[in-house]
């Protein structure tokens, strides 16, 4: 095998790579976030779940920002102060 063709075998497969959540401790909450841009729009989300993985609040919305980065900052910040 060539090595072009072993490097976009080794993207591809750590393209399907994917974590498995793991629940927090009884009795506390976790949050995740991100951003992500897409061809024509840039959207960041929340979620929030208990230990038992049960999803106690979602939201997403578009944001007006072209770079991902930017987007996963906004959303950080936006959590943080909610969470607050």
């Amino acid at each position: 095998m060539g090595q072009n063709a072993k490097a976009r075998r080794d993207v591809k497969q750590a393209q399907c790579q994917t974590d498995i959540w793991t629940s927090p401790k009884a009795g506390w909450l976790e949050v995740n976030f991100d951003g992500a841009l897409l061809e024509k729009a840039t959207c960041i989300g929340l979620t929030i779940r208990n230990c038992d993985g049960d999803c106690m609040f979602a939201t997403s919305r578009h944001v007006e920002v072209r770079s991902v980065d930017v987007a996963e900052l906004i959303d950080g910040c936006v959590s943080s102060s909610r969470a607050l």
